[in-house]
Formats: C-alpha cells, sequence, structure tokens
C-alpha cells in the first residue's frame, strides 16, 4: 500500500495501475479498498 500511495501521491498512473493489477492478481482474496501490506500475509 505504501507503494500505491507513493505512485498515486506523484501522479504516477501508469505504476499505480500496474500495482494495482499486481496486487488484485497475486492475493485475490483481499478487498481491493482495504488498505494492503505484506504483514497481512
Amino acid at each position: 500500500m505504501q507503494y500505491l500511495n507513493l505512485a498515486i501521491d506523484n501522479g504516477k498512473t501508469n505504476i499505480t495501475a500496474e500495482l494495482l493489477n499486481y496486487k488484485n492478481e497475486h492475493f485475490p482474496g483481499f478487498d481491493p479498498m482495504a488498505e494492503f501490506t505484506l504483514d497481512d500475509l
């Protein structure tokens, strides 16, 4: 989530999209609107 927030804050839409896509493909069980950290694994 930290990387997502950094990409969003800096207006890096392509990176934001790639990070969200990676998150959704590799961790489908998580709520897409919830905060995401690797500690949740």
